[in-house]
């Protein structure tokens, strides 16, 4: 993470509002420790411009998100589709199997009284 405080170009600081950047209203100072590590950095930040930039990689996040998402949409409604497409198929070759059965059966009955 990079420091984005403005140290001695911020508008307020030349103004005279504040004495240093560190009185700006709008500094803010954190501390980082990376995962699994002893390193530890502090981050110098104006709030604003922080927000910014925070924003705008939650703005990019969101539309890969949103990208991804369509992307499940589709491929579930062509599963979808072809889940239909398949129940379709299965009852029309019921249908067409029941009723060959049916006519094997209603010969079968005839061919047995044509016998008796």
């Amino acid at each position: 993470m990079e420091n984005t405080n403005c140290g001695d170009n911020c508008s307020f600081f030349k103004s005279g509002f504040c004495n240093s950047d560190r009185e700006c209203p709008f500094y803010c100072e954190s501390i980082w420790q990376k995962k699994g590590g002893d390193e530890i950095q502090t981050v110098r930040d104006c709030y604003p411009k922080r927000a910014t930039f925070e924003t705008n990689n939650l703005h990019y996040k969101m539309c890969g998100l949103q990208e991804n998402q369509e992307e499940l949409r589709n491929r579930l409604e062509k599963i979808e589709t072809m889940l239909n497409l398949l129940v379709q198929q299965s009852h029309a070759f019921l249908v067409e199997s029941k009723t060959i059965r049916d006519s094997q059966n209603s010969n079968m009955q005839i061919e047995k009284k044509n016998n008796l």
